[in-house]
This record gives structure tokens, sequence and C-alpha cells, in this order.
């Protein structure tokens, strides 16, 4: 049974090919086999000819072939990012060979844990290909046991993630070209700034960048009589100072981009509004969930179901082990710093289907030591813990953009524990990283609480 590891690049793979775990170890297995890393670890390109014009290495159709002429059965692939893995899934897909998804931190734990060489793509096809051999990762049966793959997701989730991420980008280009927008403005037109704010008529501009843009037929006659008169009105002008062409050609791009939002707005509404998510919606509505913080969660955490057992509990493992005592503080930077006062033995409850979760929120722990300290640093989806970020800064801590159900008030509730006492006195010395993080750490353990409820032990 041959199985290969797909380690992707950006405009390119490169595959190892195992047909059983290396005798002698992996280490053993890569100083053999790194001999020859062109005949050993073969490299596919999605586009050859821009390689070599006169002896274009192989290409897409290629990589088909060696497929089907070595009778690959199971591939390990990470997927990295949404786009440079996509089509070389859907050429294993075509070649009828089953893709088992490795999340991006269990490769590198795996590799690191044989002592792979790091940064090195051939070691990653390895340490990928070895993984779907590892006595570790099988059932007793022999076949791949789910627990160590990521799950697949349905259809629905994939659009979400790429309507989410065309928005992402969108923003940023509009927060790009929105900046420099403004600081031509300070001399050309000081007294007005270039905000975010919309229009309630569908196709219409806000009336400031019509205005700049040239575009009175998407404003009303009212908003560009408003602009206009401001304009007039300005200091800029008593200097004979004109909007520059350049000014009004950014404005153009800002109102491409303005329309853009509205359409992938539109479309996220629609996706998200999808009936698979109705009982998702129940629990997003108690905390005060706006929609594009639902996107983003639902594409990190649906199906539900992935990560719990086959019988719908949750994965939970009991360990007696040897733990430090300790007292924990919190730095400047809000990383939480522990100091260690001796050690003692516990018996203790792992529940992997919440860590798991979490690390999906970008609310996951790793532990890094040093000396006698030990610190605590956040892993998991970076985008996921923005998300998380966002909703703590801005709506619980601000509070009044919350609504009042029980989920929301548990959540002001804890936030105004954590900066008053008792007697009502704001807590000195508190910072405000800290704060943010433990309130979103809060927004997930609530989150994997109310879904389990809903929707475990079924």
């Amino acid at each position: 049974m041959n199985k290969i590891g797909i380690d992707v690049s950006k405009d390119s793979v490169t595959v190892h090919l195992l047909e059983e775990y290396p005798k002698g170890g992996l280490i053993a297995h890569w100083n053999k086999t790194s001999q020859k890393l062109k005949l050993n670890y073969p490299k596919f390109y999605l586009n050859p000819e821009g390689e070599s014009r006169t002896n274009p290495p192989p290409g897409l159709p290629e990589f088909i072939s060696f497929l089907l002429f070595n009778g690959v059965t199971d591939a390990a692939i990470e997927p990295t990012g949404l786009h440079y893995s996509h089509l070389w899934a859907k050429a294993l897909e075509s070649a009828a060979v089953n893709i088992r998804w490795v999340g991006h931190v269990q490769a590198r734990t795996y590799r690191a844990g044989r002592q792979l060489p790091n940064k090195t793509d051939s070691a990653d096809a390895l340490a990928l290909a070895a993984y779907l051999f590892d006595q570790e990762h099988l059932l007793a049966t022999g076949e791949l046991n789910p627990k160590y793959f990521l799950m697949h997701r349905p259809h629905p989730i994939d659009e979400l993630r790429a309507a989410c991420l065309y928005l992402e980008h969108s923003n940023k280009t509009s927060r790009v070209v929105g900046n420099y927008a403004q600081q031509l403005m300070t001399w050309q037109w000081p007294e007005r700034k270039i905000s975010n704010s919309g229009t309630k008529i569908e196709g219409n501009l806000p009336p400031l960048l019509a205005f700049l843009g040239e575009q009175p037929e998407r404003c009303t006659k009212v908003g560009w009589s408003r602009v206009n008169n401001s304009y007039q009105k300005s200091v800029a002008r008593s200097y004979n100072i004109e909007i520059d062409p350049y000014l009004r050609e950014q404005a153009r791009i800002l109102a491409i981009v303005h329309d853009s939002d509205k359409r992938l707005e539109a479309e996220l509404k629609r996706l998200v509004d999808n009936p698979c998510f109705e009982v998702y919606h129940s629990i997003f509505d108690r905390f005060g969930f706006p929609l594009k913080i639902r996107a983003n969660i639902l594409t990190r955490i649906y199906p539900f179901e992935s990560f719990l057992n086959d019988e719908g509990t949750e994965w939970i493992e009991y360990r007696v082990k040897e733990v430090d005592k300790h007292e924990a503080s919190y730095s400047k930077s809000g990383r939480r710093v522990v100091d260690k006062k001796g050690k003692t033995t516990k018996r203790c409850k792992i529940n992997h289907s919440r860590d798991i979760f979490k690390m999906q929120l970008g609310m996951g722990s790793v532990i890094k030591q040093s000396g006698d300290y030990w610190y605590e640093n956040k892993a998991g989806s970076s985008s996921a813990r923005v998300t998380l970020w966002r909703f703590s800064r801005s709506m619980v801590e601000v509070r009044d953009k919350l609504p009042d159900t029980d989920l929301a008030n548990e959540l002001i509730n804890y936030c105004e524990k954590l900066k008053f006492d008792e007697d009502g006195n704001r807590i000195k010395g508190l910072i405000p990283k800290a704060v943010t993080t433990k309130i979103s750490a809060k927004v997930a353990n609530m989150l994997y609480r109310e879904l389990i409820r809903a929707l475990g032990q079924r």
C-alpha cells in the first residue's frame, strides 16, 4: 500500500512516497534518501514553463501520472491557506486518492519530535508520509484513527471561508488606500476626514466619496450640496489649492472597494443563513455576535461534532503525573508568567475536545519553559484569535452593544470582576491586553459549554 506526504508551497509541491514506516527510524531514512533529493523527493510545479522554457520540470499532468503509476491510495497534506492546496486537492480527488488533512501544529510537532530538519520541504514531505504509517495514528483494526486528522468540512463552510477571506482582503485594501487618501486630504481639504460611514440607499456611495470621485449620480442632491458647500468653505480654497487628480483616483478606488464590500456582505449573509447553522445561531444570538464574527467563528468550529467522539461525547482522558506548584503573574505585554515552587503528584483530567476547540479559535496554550519559569503562549488560528479580540474589545468591554441575554450578562459580569474590586473601585495596575485576553478565553469556554449542551451526546 503506497502512501505519500505532500508539502505544499506557493506554486509547487514536494512529494515523498512510502510503502511502510521506515525501518531504523525517520532520521536514518532521511540521511539515506536526502543524498538524492530529486529522485526520492520529486517536485511538481503549477507553471513548469515559468521555471524553465528549454527543459521545463514536471507539472500537474506528471503529478497525476506519478500517482497512478505508483498506485497511491492515501496522501497526507497540510491545508496551507485556502488557495495553495486547493488545486492539488482536486488533482488528488481526480486520481481517486484519499486525502488526509494534517493540522499544521500536529505536522510541526511530529517533524520536530523525529529530529527532522526544520524549514525543509523534503523533510516535511517525509514527516507527512510517515504520519500515515505511525502506529500511534492507527486503530486496533489497522485503519487510520480519524482523531489525528482534520475532519473534512462540508461545502457551505468552504464557500463561507472564501467569502470571509475576500472580505478581509477588501478591508485591508480599504485601510491602505484610505490612509494615504487621508494624508492627501490634510492639505487639500483639512476640515474633512474620510470615514467608513455608509449610506442607506442601495447603490449609492457616502457623499464625501461620491464628491471626491466626481460621481454625482451615486449621491443624493442634498448630500452632494452639503459636501460641496463644506468644500467651498475650506481654508485650502483661500490658497487656491484644488483637489488633485490622484486624490480623486484614490476616492474612485475606495468606491470600488465599497461596492465590493456590499456584495460580499450580502453573500456572507446568504451563506450564514443556511439552515444547517440554525442551532449555532440560537447560541450566537445569546452572545450578541454580529454577522462577520459569526461567519469567522463558523469557519473554525463547524461541524462541532468533529471535536467529539464517535458516540457524540467529549474526548476526555485521565492521567496521573507530576506537576509543579506555582505562582502566576502577568507581564506588561499580557503574557502569563509562572514561577515554579516545587513539585507534587496530581490526577489530571484532560479534555481533548475542549482543548482542540479552543485551539481552533486561537485560544489554545503552548507552554515554553526557561529555567524555573514557564510561559503560556496563545496558540491556534491567529485570525480566529483576532475575531474574539475584536468582539471582546469593541462589544464586551463597551457593554451597551450587547443584548440583554443570559450569556451576554455573564460576560459583562466577568468583565466587571476583572476591572473592579468588591467595593466598585477600579483595580490599579490593570494590563488592558491581559484583560482582553481573559475575556476572549472566557468567550471560547462559554461557547464550548453551550455547544456541548446543545449538540453533545445525541
